[in-house]
């Protein structure tokens, strides 16, 4: 249990983290481009934190996406034809589509912090944002 609540920081962190490296990132790019409009700071704060809950909440839906098996059929696909172009023996069975699936049915990615960091930095932007309608 601890372990597990200890594996769900880990990964708040990192997103916290990622999410941060972003918007500097975009804030930077944001601060360079608009260097001649007065509340530049404000303005490129609420671009970056914008950028950032986006692409989190949109990692955050892939991986959603993803737990449902949208991709499982893919995946099994790539994984079986480059088995069979390999030079194997003909005695030897591949996986069917049937057992791979049911093999990956208890393989779910956790998905929440993903949306609960990118709500948070789009929660950042609106306020960035009032605060620049504010003050322009």
């Amino acid at each position: 249990m601890a372990a597990s609540h200890l594996q769900n920081n880990i990964h708040l962190l990192t997103a916290l983290i990622a999410g941060s490296a972003i918007g500097t990132l975009s804030a930077i790019v944001s601060i360079i481009s608009h260097s001649d409009e007065p509340g530049k700071v404000i303005r490129a704060l609420c671009d970056g934190t914008f950028a950032a809950g986006i692409v989190l909440c949109c990692a955050g839906l892939f991986v959603f996406v993803s737990n449902e098996g949208t991709f499982t059929a893919i995946v099994w696909g790539f994984t079986h034809l480059t088995y069979r172009l390999k030079k194997h023996s003909n005695q030897e069975k591949t996986q069917s589509y049937f057992d791979y699936v049911q093999e990956q049915k208890g393989e779910k990615h956790p998905v929440a912090y993903l949306f609960i960091t990118g709500g948070i930095f789009i929660t950042l932007s609106c306020i960035f944002l009032i605060i620049f309608e504010l003050t322009a």
